[in-house]
């Protein structure tokens, strides 16, 4: 489970940033809504943005902590592909695409 805190934002955006955006080639964004109820987990889609909006989907968990959300991401799709990153965002989930930050796990 992962918490989005400090300058990588603090939730993942409801939309497709758009294709070499959020620090990387193809930014993953949560197809979903988020829970809006403090204590409810959802089960998500977050696709990565090459181009295509919704390519190389994968199954999430998202719980709503109240104040927060945590993610259970799985590794990323694809591991040929480097650029695969979920993408968190301080601003609000509108448009412009601004104000977004990329986080990759470790492997």
């Amino acid at each position: 489970w992962y918490r989005f805190v400090g300058p990588s934002g603090h939730k993942m955006p409801e939309y497709a940033p758009g294709y070499n955006s959020c620090g990387t080639w193809r930014a993953g964004w949560l197809r979903d809504s988020h829970p809006s109820v403090p204590g409810m987990t959802i089960n998500g889609t977050v696709c990565f943005d090459s181009g295509y909006p919704c390519s190389t989907p994968v199954t999430v968990k998202v719980t709503n902590c109240g104040e927060y959300f945590v993610y259970y991401l799985p590794d990323m799709p694809d591991q040929k592909i480097c650029g695969n990153r979920y993408c968190a965002t301080n601003g609000e989930l509108e448009w412009p695409r601004s104000g977004f930050q990329s986080y990759q796990n470790s492997y």
